[in-house]
């Protein structure tokens, strides 16, 4: 999850700011992923972001998200897993390997 994460920084993705605090524990690395992971995993700007650094585009025609950002298939994807009982980091691992 950490090369998601700085992936998307790379992109251009600054989580938002809710806090002084906050933004004081984005700089801390060892930070990121303890205390703000579901925050990055629920930000759509983290995931159009990690979009932009892996290269991902629309879908194509001829699949059910059609002319959907790929991102959004992805989070949607993201979400699907976790239900199914896998980790984040092993849905990061999986998709970053692609």
């Amino acid at each position: 999850m950490e090369i998601a994460i700085e992936r998307a920084i790379k992109a251009g993705w600054y989580p938002k700011q809710n806090t002084g605090e906050f933004h004081h524990l984005f700089e801390e690395k060892a930070h990121l992923e303890v205390f703000y992971r579901d925050y990055f995993l629920l930000d759509p700007e983290f995931w159009r972001c990690l979009g932009k650094a892996e290269g991902w585009g629309i879908e194509p025609s001829g699949s059910i998200w059609q002319g959907e950002p790929q991102w959004k298939i992805y989070w949607h994807r993201f979400i699907d897993a976790l239900s199914e009982g896998q980790t984040p980091d092993q849905f990061f691992t999986e998709l970053l390997t692609k």
